[in-house]
């Protein structure tokens, strides 16, 4: 792939710090595009010189405006404005900009469905598609009947765990760790995500229909169970839509699950940290949004629980006194 000279070094900073030969060749691309952008937009040729945080924030701006206009998706955006990030921050490190560059793409905000959680209703007819389609390729369409266990299952492991499309696709069959009636997924090597009883009795299905194959990985194509590695993203996203159609859910994407995930999990009385944890992020201000959609609900139940728990101390003080 003929890249832009200015990338170079960068490539082999990627490189050398464990970057998929994959997210090497993306990140590659989106700089790339950057660079075009940037020539255009000052109609100079690119040099580090000539990027300002003015540019940087028109080329954001410009961005956002795809996602609003309907161009693209939120989560190729945001893709491409990580890349970016990734670049600028290298190219502060090795002293070719200037820090303050790198603040203005720090913090985008999107309009786009993509980051509203579904409803509880959107979620119980999204489980009932689910049933349907197993129900019925179980009885029309045997052939299909295991690819469809894959599909259905897949949807309800990321609704449960929240993993990231790409933490999903990646997992291979020893990431699924038992312990007891319900185990949990190995993503890194200092995170584990707990698996609930849906998401087990996922995989569960999911082991119990899936192609007997030297692959490694957890989700793989059955439709040729020649081809090696995992399931690819593009068939993922084609299955998040399927299924969501089928409960009358448009445009229905991966990312949507993991959003819905957070949320159900934030509603259920967690704390941010502890959600921080699950979603695999560094920063807190990664969930706080999660926290602005609470209902009325979740923080009754929230308050209710503290009161439960000064009413569990006060009898162990009357027992203290007692004894």
């Amino acid at each position: 792939m003929k890249i832009h000279p200015y990338l170079s070094e960068f490539r082999e900073c990627l490189i050398t710090s464990g970057y998929s030969a994959d997210t090497v060749s993306g990140y590659l691309i989106d700089v790339g595009m950057f660079i075009s952008w940037v020539e255009a937009h000052l109609q100079k040729d690119y040099d580090y010189s000539i990027v300002s945080a003015s540019t940087i924030n028109d080329h954001v701006n410009y961005l956002v405006d795809l996602v609003n206009n309907g161009k693209y998706k939120i989560s190729t955006i945001a893709r491409k404005i990580q890349a970016i990030r990734c670049y600028l921050l290298w190219a502060k490190e090795k002293e070719h900009m200037d820090f303050q560059l790198v603040n203005p793409i720090s913090g985008v905000n999107f309009d786009s469905s993509e980051t509203i959680p579904l409803t509880k209703t959107e979620q119980r007819l999204l489980a009932e598609a689910i049933e349907n389609d197993l129900r019925i390729a179980k009885i029309r369409f045997k052939k299909r009947f295991v690819s469809r266990v894959r599909d259905c299952s897949m949807v309800i492991f990321v609704l449960n765990t929240g993993l990231k499309m790409e933490e999903l696709l990646s997992l291979l069959v020893s990431d699924i760790v038992s312990k007891g009636p319900r185990g949990f997924v190995s993503i890194k090597e200092d995170r584990e995500v707990p698996l609930n009883e849906l998401a087990q009795k996922a995989v569960d299905d999911w082991v119990n229909v899936r192609p007997q194959t030297s692959n490694e990985y957890l989700w793989i194509a059955v439709e040729n169970e020649q081809e090696e590695g995992p399931l690819s993203s593009r068939s993922f996203q084609r299955v998040v839509k399927r299924i969501g159609q089928d409960a009358g859910i448009e445009n229905l994407t991966p990312y949507k699950l993991r959003m819905t995930f957070g949320q159900n999990v934030a509603d259920g009385g967690a704390d941010p940290l502890t959600l921080a944890r699950l979603l695999g992020v560094s920063r807190l201000n990664s969930v706080k949004s999660f926290y602005k959609n609470a209902t009325e609900n979740s923080l009754a139940q929230a308050v209710n629980g503290l009161a439960k728990t000064y009413k569990s101390d006060s009898a162990r003080v009357g027992e203290d006194d007692i004894a």
